[in-house]
């Protein structure tokens, strides 16, 4: 069972399926018509996470200075 495709920004679509596979598409958010198409595993999406915090700490501090 997927959850509904959900419009993130930027012409990209999410979803996640029942094994917790995050699918992003560019272009259209049936995979069939995308331009592209990414498949994150979960161990990929918590490194996703893990860097994105990363980034969410470097501009909190750039913006402090």
């Amino acid at each position: 069972m997927e959850t509904e495709v959900q419009y993130i920004g930027d012409g990209v679509y999410a979803r996640i399926d029942e094994n917790g596979w995050v699918t992003l598409t560019t272009g259209n958010h049936d995979i069939s018509l995308a331009d592209n198409a990414v498949h994150l595993e979960p161990a990929v999406i918590l490194e996703l996470m893990e860097f994105l915090e990363r980034v969410r700490v470097i501009r909190e501090e750039a913006k402090d200075e």
